[in-house]
């Protein structure tokens, strides 16, 4: 088929036309993420040296990952390679040249150098003097078994240093379920555990120099069973005015724990309940007096399902004076028919 020369024409005005309404879309290309190295260094042998890449970030601020490498100079081990910041100790004088590879969550990398000139005071000869400085020696202690609710100490104390520096002290939970761990940048810390289970802890200690070492320890927290019930006296803050903290076990019960305040004006406080699921529990506190008089009872009852934890206010009746000391009994109807 053949087109006259005025087709033609008309035809292509209107291809033109057509792609000047619909121009192509192109679509932006992703920048890389930039690299920073950090500054070039000076340092003498057995130093640490800390490569430092924190500076660098993706275009869209995006996590990056990091990759440090040795490109130049006498053979070193780089500590902490995949992160924004590793540690070299250099053993031998000389120029080392070092490269950061950061890649950005699509794939996309740059890198950049840094230059560490390193120095040898000694020129090489061996020191009289011990100026190596070693690494300390972390002690976490001894594994613990304790029961649930009862404070440990973690103590770190037995760790040293052979140059007899000041150390500084960090415990970290490793396993099991959370804990607050109290003064935790010291060589004794504390934890107070709620639940049943194995706990891992680690401690590391850094010495005067960057050098550090770590130690773990483990706690295993058993539950006390009592048969459903406890009791623990408690001396009262005033005049009509009692404050206890207790613990309530049963064989088929985790553990109930918490403070009770009981005032002459039904005064409840928070309790934590962990019971297995399935139906109804009927919890049912007693307060007695030195005489074994009931003064102040109080109860809930409460539904758990799987995977669950209830907190539970208690509100305790006042039924007689309350002096002296005072006793809290805690009653679980269907525990002990259960297996209690």
């Amino acid at each position: 088929m053949r087109f006259s020369p005025s087709m033609c024409f008309l035809l292509w005005a209107c291809c033109l036309f057509w792609a000047c309404e619909n121009p192509p879309i192109l679509s932006p290309q992703a920048s890389p993420p930039q690299a920073d190295a950090g500054q070039d260094l000076r340092s003498q042998v057995r130093e640490v040296v800390i490569l430092d890449g924190m500076d660098s970030q993706a275009a869209d601020n995006s996590p990056l990952g990091f990759s440090w490498a040795q490109v130049e100079g006498p053979p070193i081990s780089i500590q902490h390679a995949g992160t924004g910041r590793a540690q070299v100790i250099p053993t031998a004088e000389g120029v080392y040249v070092f490269r950061l590879t950061v890649t950005d969550g699509m794939g996309l990398s740059q890198a950049d150098e840094m230059v560490l000139q390193v120095t040898d005071p000694t020129g090489g000869k061996p020191s009289e003097s011990p100026g190596l400085n070693t690494a300390p020696t972390a002690r976490a202690g001894r594994d613990v078994q304790t029961e649930a609710l009862a404070a440990v100490l973690l103590d770190g104390s037995a760790s040293s240093d052979d140059q007899d520096s000041e150390l500084v002290f960090t415990w970290v939970q490793l396993d099991g379920t959370p804990l607050l761990i109290q003064h935790a940048a010291t060589a004794q810390a504390m934890v107070v555990p709620e639940e049943v289970g194995e706990y891992t802890f680690r401690l590391t200690v850094t010495d005067g120099r960057g050098l550090s070492a770590s130690d773990e320890v483990v706690m295993v927290v058993t539950l006390s069973h009592t048969d459903g019930v406890l009791q623990i006296s408690a001396a009262p803050l005033g005049p009509e005015v009692a404050k206890v903290e207790y613990t309530i076990a049963a064989a088929d019960i985790d553990t109930l724990a918490g403070e009770l305040l009981i005032t002459a004006d039904q005064t409840a406080q928070k309790t934590l309940l962990a019971v297995p699921p399935g139906r109804d529990r009927l919890i049912e506190l007693f307060a007695h007096n030195d005489a074994n008089e009931v003064v102040a009872f109080g109860s809930a009852l409460v539904q758990i399902q799987e995977n669950e934890t209830v907190v539970v206010a208690i509100e305790m009746l006042e039924l007689r004076s309350l002096r002296g000391s005072i006793e809290i009994e805690a009653v679980f109807e269907g525990v002990s028919q259960e297996g209690g």
